[in-house]
This record gives C-alpha cells, structure tokens and sequence, in this order.
C-alpha cells in the first residue's frame, strides 16, 4: 500500500473537472436568481404545515435545513425556500431587513 503518492495528471483533471462543474453550477443558479426574490422572501406566507402563514424570512433555519435534506416542493414556494436556506445557511439573514414592509400602525 502506498502512501503518499502524488496523484496522477488524470485525476488531478478528473478532480478539478467535478469542481469546476460544482462551481458553474453554483454560479449558474446564483445568475438565474431574479432580485424580486428577495422582496418576496419577506411578504410570501407559508400556505401549509407547522409554520402556515408566517413569511418565508421569519422561518427557523432548522426548517429550511430539512426542506434541503428531503427535497423541496415544487413551483415558486419550493424555489423561495431554497433561496432562503441559502441566505439563512450563509448568515445573510440580516440583509433582508430593509426590504421588510413596515406595518401600518408603526410611525
């Protein structure tokens, strides 16, 4: 058994392929993503479940984080709560604050 062997240059092209096709897909959904989006992050309400109406930004990240791991559902609602466990997952959070609708009663 060797240890330490240097890879050869087929893997090293196998290994920077699969992480280059990583990365264009990454960026590839990133560039797809329409800024409307994150309006709708805080004013869209969860039409169903534990969190039925409460606003995609107000949903803990633990929930988001299992929509990732079984799938999310299909159409705009999927699409937002992807979005979302993205922005939660990264800490960014935040940065939807100043696009929250401030209740009419506030002055």
């Amino acid at each position: 058994m060797q240890t330490g062997r240097a890879k050869s240059a087929t893997e090293l092209l196998a290994s920077d392929k699969i992480q280059c096709h990583c990365i264009e897909n990454y960026l590839s959904n990133m560039t797809n993503m329409n800024p409307a989006d994150l309006e709708r992050l805080t004013t869209f309400a969860m039409p169903y479940g534990k969190y039925k109406g409460r606003v995609i930004a107000d949903l803990p990240g633990n929930y988001l984080n299992w929509f990732a791991r079984e799938g999310f559902p299909a159409g705009e609602l999927g699409r937002l709560l992807a979005l979302m466990q993205k922005i939660d997952h990264n800490g960014l959070s935040h940065l939807l604050k100043p696009l929250r609708q401030q209740p009419s009663t506030w002055r």
